[in-house]
């Protein structure tokens, strides 16, 4: 087993730092809602439980297999890689996800996923199943990733700057 300084596996490391991330990025998303919530419950206005707990799944379950991808660009590039690849994705996914041009390709760009899905949910062209097969998909394509990638970090040697 190839064991960093603390004694933990990479493997493992790797993918408790997905969990991380995921965590953070749930907390995130329910911490920008919650104010929005309070906020209608006291206009007295309801939303649906099912609702809101759709909504909130594409959210955080659409971005989940950005997670990995994102990992891996900061290992590997620093956080420049990080980042530029961040903001590129989130302009395409805005792109594709909005507007016509992603009509018969966005199936392929796991990042357009929640624009995509959130537009049909709330347009009516999605019912409940098709937005839970695609978030199948995000998961499935997720775990697939982390595999792969804790493979390749259990193996990587680190760039030289992170070392002194």
């Amino acid at each position: 087993m190839n064991k960093r300084k603390t004694g933990i596996c990479r493997k493992k490391l790797f993918f408790i730092r997905f969990i991380f991330i995921f965590i953070l990025l749930m907390a995130i998303e329910w911490i920008s809602i919650l104010p929005f919530m309070l906020f209608l419950y006291f206009y007295g206005i309801n939303i649906q439980i099912l609702d809101l707990a759709v909504y909130a799944m594409i959210g955080s379950v659409g971005l989940i297999s950005m997670v990995p991808a994102y990992q891996f660009l900061s290992l590997k590039f620093n956080y420049t890689g990080s980042i530029l690849a961040g903001v590129i994705f989130t302009l395409a996914a805005v792109l594709l996800g909005t507007t016509d041009l992603g009509t018969g390709i966005w199936y392929y760009f796991p990042f357009v996923y929640p624009i995509k899905l959130i537009y049909g949910y709330v347009s009516g062209s999605f019912n409940v199943d098709t937005v839970i097969f695609y978030l199948f998909i995000s998961l499935l394509l997720s775990f697939v990733s982390v595999g792969i990638l804790s493979f390749w970090y259990n193996s990587w040697d680190g760039i030289s700057e992170m070392e002194e």
